[in-house]
């Protein structure tokens, strides 16, 4: 279920640059709960930050613990996508992040240290 607080396509990217540690570990993995049949999220995430390296850059020395999956993130292969379905891929990240996924997402993250 979506809060509708925000407008997902009037942000971007960047405001992953303002996420305390704790945020970006939590966005910054496999999340499982986000993908169905037209939705991958390591996909997504490729696509979004594809437009956005410092981005990965800053989440990389705010959450070292994250390395590893936005490594997986960089070896996704996105140099024929269209700057609209970067942009899709944009939007589509930023609106999970607003819904409620939580049961899902503790589901999902067994190791969850904010249990």
């Amino acid at each position: 279920m979506s809060y509708n607080w925000i407008r997902s396509e009037d942000y971007s990217m960047d405001t992953f640059l303002l996420f305390d540690r704790w945020v970006i570990r939590d966005i910054m993995d496999e999340n499982k709960w986000y993908n169905d049949r037209t939705r991958n999220y390591i996909s997504d995430m490729a696509k979004a930050l594809s437009r956005y390296p410092y981005v990965i850059t800053f989440c990389k020395r705010k959450a070292p613990e994250c390395i590893e999956f936005l490594n997986k993130i960089m070896r996704v292969n996105v140099s024929g996508i269209s700057e609209v379905e970067a942009h899709n891929a944009e939007t589509a990240i930023l609106s999970a992040q607003e819904q409620d996924g939580l049961p899902l997402r503790q589901q999902a993250c067994e190791t969850c240290i904010c249990k």
